[in-house]
């Protein structure tokens, strides 16, 4: 009975604190939950992974503008530490060496070419002159044709004309005259009838011939003044102007054809340049056919992901084909490290640059520093994601390498020292 009793009274104090409690102490209880303060500080730590990295890291690859494609003859093993200056990959020679012999033979190809282009340029440019010239001695032809039709051949054509009609008219009038005088002679009876009528037949005959030539003259005449000499005047300035147009054609034709050729020879040039800049380009690049090491540090085969190795590990393997901006390895130098870490959404209103983060490397899980955040970024690089980046103080770092990884501890609020 007794503990029935004791364990029934333990069941009301457990079950209802509250009612062994005085009415003040049940205030202090609830101002004492109601502490935001107080609930922050009990709340455990956020635990992230990060990464140690290395501040100074340096790409060794391929970035070339001619020779591209490399065959990889050697490369030191992954993990490898090495001097500034150290090499770290070679490559294979056979193929670069025959894509710069193709290179020169076409250079050289290029600048017979060239040659012979500019000699084609200097009789093109010598042919333009004599074009120029024939142009230019038409057209003074046809003018000097129509100032000789103008100032003279028309005035000629016209007075010749004239001259005709006056012509036929006298002969007209010495035709009457002779007729008449005839006439005249066979009313005084000096010659026979026989004779009379024979003259006087040949003289009316001639009077009438040299009426029908004047008829005739004169319609010639009139025409050729009214419409053949004007046409010929047309034609003759019709003649002109087309010269005229001719040559200002041919100047254009000509001065058209030398800007064109001129803008040929300056793309052929500017070609020929490229072709020996790019020769000469891709010898100074055949020079880099082992990299070396920019810095002192280790050599991790392919390329880091924000300090992280693949996670396919990179084997390299003599006879690879490397493609251009291809990174084979990458050096880095352990002697000073950062940790990248990626803040999820919701914690990213508690990180700020300055604060207190614990470190503890996976690999000696014993051994946990304090470090402080350095930067964080204000906008997520991938959805829901933030960079975060913490400086790391040397001096309590041994043993840890880059790549390496590393959890941080951040806590939900830290207390000020009092």
């Amino acid at each position: 009975m007794k503990f029935r009793s004791f364990s029934f009274m333990w069941l009301l104090v457990t079950a209802f604190p509250l009612l062994a409690d005085s009415p003040a102490e049940q205030e202090k209880q609830s101002d004492k939950k109601a502490d935001p303060e107080t609930v922050a500080k009990a709340s455990p730590p956020i635990k992230l992974d990060g990464i140690f990295q290395a501040v100074r890291q340096s790409e060794l690859m391929i970035d070339n503008e001619q020779l591209t494609e490399f065959k990889l003859l050697r490369i030191l093993p992954h993990g490898t530490t090495v001097k500034a200056g150290a090499p770290v990959i070679w490559f294979d020679t056979d193929g670069l060496d025959e894509k710069l012999e193709k290179a020169e033979t076409e250079y050289r190809l290029a600048e017979l070419q060239m040659e012979a282009d500019e000699f084609a340029y200097e009789q093109f440019l010598e042919s333009q002159e004599l074009d120029r010239d024939a142009a230019k001695r038409a057209r003074d032809d046809a003018r000097s044709d129509y100032d000789h039709f103008i100032k003279t051949q028309l005035e000629r054509e016209i007075a010749d004309a004239k001259q005709d009609l006056k012509s036929a008219e006298f002969s007209v009038e010495s035709a009457k005259e002779e007729l008449d005088q005839l006439t005249q002679m066979y009313e005084e009876d000096d010659l026979t009838e026989e004779s009379e009528e024979i003259v006087l037949r040949r003289a009316q005959f001639t009077y009438e011939s040299a009426m029908h030539r004047l008829t005739g003259s004169k319609i010639r005449i009139q025409r050729a003044l009214d419409v053949l000499i004007p046409r010929r005047e047309a034609s003759q300035e019709e003649a002109l102007d087309r010269a005229l147009m001719r040559y200002d054609k041919a100047m254009h034709e000509l001065d058209i054809a030398k800007r064109k050729r001129e803008l040929e020879m300056e793309r052929k040039r500017e070609d020929v340049e490229e072709t020996l800049r790019d020769f000469e380009q891709m010898r100074e690049e055949r020079k880099d056919v082992v990299l070396k090491a920019p810095h002192e540090g280790i050599v991790l085969h392919g390329k880091l992901n924000r300090g992280k190795l693949s996670d396919k590990p990179v084997s390299w393997s003599p006879g690879s084909k490397l493609a251009n901006r291809t990174v084979i390895a990458t050096i880095v130098d352990p002697a000073k490290l950062q940790v990248r870490v990626d803040i999820p959404e919701q914690h990213r209103a508690l990180i700020q640059p300055g604060k207190p983060v614990v470190l503890t490397a996976k690999a000696m899980p014993d051994v946990s520093f304090t470090a402080k955040v350095r930067e964080v970024a204000d906008v997520p690089y991938v959805p829901g994601k933030f960079d975060c980046v913490i400086s790391v103080p040397m001096k309590k770092v041994s043993g840890v390498r880059p790549t390496m990884a590393c959890e941080v501890e951040i806590e939900r609020q830290v207390q000020d020292d009092e």
